[in-house]
């Protein structure tokens, strides 16, 4: 990589593709003075359009990153199965995604590109179609990451650990979800930002509640909810837990003012409206809306 090009890991922003995208761009054009790095960074900007569902934009910028690749520019070519995978992924086609992730955990685990080989195998655990495969992948890549001495490494403790919870919830093995996000937790306390911290904490109140005990959960989801309206951002899934722990406490009239203002913001979500129309459906319900 040449020496004023940038490491494009520390442009991201994932909470603003599109501002992210801006800032790659505005590499762009010292980018060809090295063919793998500019392959590298038209993944990066694939990303950024995956993200916010920008499909066919996505998988034209990776064609061309492609047909760039070099035979020794494996990290690059690491990066567009990746992207391509996740591009897939984001496009609710798992089956075409999952071996494209494969090919990536092999290629960057065969080249001792370390980091990639955790993404990889950690996108394999979400597009596998096996609730069994899905933890065995989590288990041996927070393994990997635990028994590793790189530091850079262990940052991608916080999301295993968390996805390892939430694969055990996905079972319905709630006692064993609560002790990895209880992990994620301490790991985000530790080095996680405000956002991630608020939402290591409601996943541990919702597994409280899923595991019985009511009021620790409560007083969790009271305390989020009285931090998130001095900060004036709402917040619908701590409204929604709050409306069920309500339930739970034989006060329906609480809970139904709970999923009231649990549905007004949820139904503006797309992924949950499509993906769980139940769901809202019940919130709706519930709150006589």
């Amino acid at each position: 990589m040449m020496a004023d090009l940038p490491d494009l890991k520390s442009l991201w922003d994932f909470r603003d593709p599109a501002g992210t995208e801006r800032k790659f761009r505005e590499i762009l054009p010292r980018a060809p003075s090295d063919p793998a790095y500019h392959a590298e960074l038209l993944t990066q900007i694939a990303r950024t359009h995956s993200l916010r569902n920008q499909f066919a934009e996505a998988h034209a910028l990776l064609d061309t990153a492609e047909s760039l690749l070099t035979p020794d520019a494996h990290r690059a070519r690491v990066q567009c199965l990746l992207e391509r995978g996740r591009t897939y992924n984001s496009a609710e086609n798992p089956k075409a995604a999952l071996p494209l992730f494969e090919s990536a955990y092999h290629l960057a685990a065969e080249q001792r590109l370390e980091f990639l080989a955790v993404d990889a195998a950690h996108m394999i655990a979400i597009a596998h179609p096996d609730p069994d495969e899905q933890l065995r992948w989590n288990l041996r890549t927070i393994e990997a990451v635990e028994s590793s001495a790189d530091e850079a490494l262990k940052s991608w403790l916080g999301p295993l650990y968390n996805n390892a919870g939430w694969t055990c919830h996905d079972r319905g093995d709630y006692e064993r979800s609560l002790e990895f996000l209880e992990k994620a937790r301490f790991h985000h306390d530790q080095h996680g930002d405000a956002k991630a911290k608020f939402v290591a904490r409601w996943s541990i109140a919702k597994l409280l509640r899923l595991n019985r005990r009511w009021d620790e959960a409560m007083e969790i989801q009271k305390a989020l909810e009285s931090d998130m309206t001095k900060r004036n951002d709402l917040d619908g899934f701590v409204f929604e837990e709050l409306a069920e722990l309500s339930l739970e406490h034989n006060d329906p009239q609480t809970a139904r003012d709970y999923f009231h203002k649990a549905y007004v913001l949820l139904e503006k979500v797309d992924w949950l409206a499509q993906g769980e129309p139940g769901r809202l459906n019940r919130m709706k319900n519930l709150a006589n809306v």
